[in-house]
């Protein structure tokens, strides 16, 4: 399908990956899609690592601006991107998180996040980065229409607040 779109014509010429000296944030150029940016915050700073993430888009749309482009919007049907199902927002946010093993209910986890439309799964790490007794989970926004990214990233922070309050028993998550 991206051959027959047009989106390979170059391929593998002009794509890439370029990471920050902090390896904080990292752009893929011509990978899946035209750009793909990611930020991250080891420290558990979702805001940090959001407003990263925002000022990044505004510089590249200012940008593109000066240049007489920008991103391809459409008014009802948001961002377009190479993969129509990132049509919108073109926006997914992910949180790993940690939990002790033995004080974690699955189905309280998945509880928390059922009505956020989130998706939540557990991540099997390297055999190399294992910790005794703690499990890493991945939370991923799933909605691409009808909420902003500021309102996915709250969302996802109301989810994992959930899932710690509704287990009193846990001790805090420790992000990553």
């Amino acid at each position: 399908m991206a051959q027959a779109s047009g989106a390979a014509r170059d391929w593998p010429k002009h794509r890439g990956m370029y990471w920050s000296k902090d390896l904080s944030t990292a752009m893929w150029v011509n990978g899946d899609d035209h750009l793909s940016i990611m930020t991250n915050d080891t420290g558990g700073d979702i805001e940090k690592a959001f407003l990263r993430f925002c000022s990044l888009i505004w510089d590249i749309e200012d940008r593109l601006r000066v240049g007489g482009n920008g991103f391809a919007r459409n008014d009802e049907f948001g961002f377009l991107t190479s993969c129509p199902s990132l049509h919108g927002t073109a926006f997914i946010a992910r949180i790993l998180f940690r939990i002790p093993t033995e004080r974690r209910d699955t189905g309280l986890l998945q509880d928390a996040t059922r009505p956020s439309n989130l998706k939540l799964k557990k991540v099997d790490p390297q055999p190399q980065e294992m910790e005794e007794g703690v499990e890493e989970w991945e939370l991923t926004s799933t909605k691409m229409f009808g909420a902003s990214e500021a309102e996915t990233v709250q969302t996802m922070i109301g989810a994992v607040t959930q899932m710690c309050l509704a287990a009193k028993d846990l001790p805090a998550v420790v992000a990553r």
